[in-house]
């Protein structure tokens, strides 16, 4: 993105500006310097419930966690051999800045920040970090878990999924059709709701919708991300009492649910994670009956 990179030979200490960076790391095997700290909780408690039993098999140590401004002098402090930054958002200016420090890795040319899929994002740290066959076994594993979700479910082909946001001034809003939660479960057989492609704007995040349009994105499978306390923004929808998603139980809440943070990592292993997870919620909703219990414990 920022130019060509040369990586002379595998290096030996790998730092990771990336968020979630923690994962692609351990996932090869190596030993994360640096990371920007995400869901994980922080040096006490380094590595998320997809990523222990891995960590711990290779005795991996917690990184220095950087915060939202990368901190370059931090970075620097680790003396790495290489810097990652394919799911960073990093600046022109941060990467001259840390390419002063080591080789800096980020996504190819003509791909946004947090574009680039799991499988994509490992592959280039494999191939930059000489771990490209254990980056292809780790990809294998989780297509192959995903293989399983989807072939245990084949009821959920054809029904369609809209996954809309709700903010406390009422503003809805949902996110381009591109994203990653997206198409992970249109990998598992679901179909997103055709409101949601034919309002996504080319380019954006995320769009929103006013209250009165609810009806449209009317699903088989209503999922709702808010904010940790704002679960009841939901039911206060005035529209919402007229969908179907709302009269026969197909609606499932989330907040800081962990599966939310295994779909936010979007890594090679928290992706299957949050497909397994997701599971029993969906066929709970998918049943269409209100007395169904929907369990997030």
């Amino acid at each position: 993105k920022f130019g060509p990179v040369t990586i002379s030979e595998p290096p030996e200490r790998v730092a990771s500006v990336d968020w979630g960076g923690t994962d692609n790391l351990i996932a090869l095997g190596i030993q994360p310097l640096t990371a920007r700290q995400y869901f994980e909780g922080g040096p006490d408690d380094p590595f998320l419930p997809w990523t222990d039993p891995l960590a711990e098999a290779m005795g991996a140590s917690a990184p220095v966690f950087l915060g939202a401004q990368i901190d370059i002098e931090a970075v620097a402090a680790t003396a790495p051999d290489l810097i990652v930054a394919v799911r960073s958002g990093l600046t022109a200016s941060e990467f001259a800045l840390l390419s002063r420090i080591a080789p800096v890795l980020a996504v190819p040319p003509g791909i946004e920040d947090f574009q680039l899929d799991w499988a994509g994002q490992l592959r280039l740290i494999g191939r930059a970090t000489g771990r490209s066959a254990e980056a292809e076994a780790r990809i294998a594993e989780a297509e192959a878990r995903l293989d399983a979700v989807a072939a245990a479910h084949p009821h959920w082909q054809g029904r369609t999924f809209a996954w809309l946001t709700a903010e406390p001034d009422g503003t809805l809003g949902s996110y381009p059709e591109t994203d990653g939660t997206f198409r992970l479960l249109a990998r598992l057989g679901l179909d997103l709701h055709p409101s949601v492609k034919t309002r996504s704007i080319a380019g954006e995040s995320w769009f929103s919708f006013s209250p009165e349009v609810l009806p449209e994105f009317d699903a088989d499978v209503l999922f709702w991300s808010v904010e940790p306390g704002d679960e009841f923004l939901p039911a206060a929808v005035p529209t919402r009492a007229g969908l179907r998603a709302a009269a026969e139980g197909r609606e499932i809440v989330l907040s800081d649910h962990p599966v939310v943070q295994a779909l936010y990592m979007a890594s090679v292993l928290s992706v299957p994670h949050a497909a397994e997870s997701l599971a029993p919620l969906i066929d709970a909703a998918l049943d269409g009956d209100p007395a169904t219990p929907i369990s997030l414990e």
